[in-house]
């Protein structure tokens, strides 16, 4: 949490429930980070800028397009993608074996991913990512599945 909310500034966050909330009291938890005027500011600045309505559908626009693209990948080799998960740009795409080769297939394209769990695909892109950065990525690892596909490599 901490990380977005400086977006790169350090700062601290923790985030906690009712009924952690109601049992700690000032001291028992402390942060590096917390506290400091300016990164306060700044995280000020973020939250409200995360809150807008502007920036929420266009990240509900940008994650359609993922998950249309990372669907269609995954319908066209079946034997090897079996599910596209996740939520607005925070987005897997789960493999039947381990994409250790297809992470290098798009890195040497151009593409940075990583894996996340067991046999998954990671794509957690910017949520200001520009249309045509997001397709250009897109059509590079789509590239880069045709070839760890056909490769048949684990």
């Amino acid at each position: 949490m901490a990380k977005a909310l400086g977006n790169g500034f350090p700062i601290g966050a923790t985030m906690v429930n009712n009924f952690v909330g109601e049992k700690i009291v000032t001291g028992d938890h402390g942060t590096t980070f917390g506290g400091n005027p300016l990164a306060s500011r700044i995280g000020h600045h973020i939250f409200s800028r995360l809150s807008e309505q502007s920036l929420l559908k266009g990240v509900e626009a940008k994650s359609g397009t993922f998950v249309k693209r990372l669907t269609a990948i995954k319908d066209k080799y079946p034997e090897v993608a079996t599910e596209v998960r996740g939520r607005g740009l925070i987005l897997g795409l789960q493999l039947t074996r381990d994409p250790t080769n297809l992470v290098k297939e798009a890195r040497e394209r151009g593409l940075l991913i990583i894996t996340a769990g067991t046999n998954t695909v990671r794509f957690v892109p910017p949520l200001v990512i520009e249309e045509e950065v997001m397709n250009e990525g897109l059509d590079i690892f789509e590239r880069a599945m045709k070839v760890f596909v056909e490769s048949g490599n684990t």
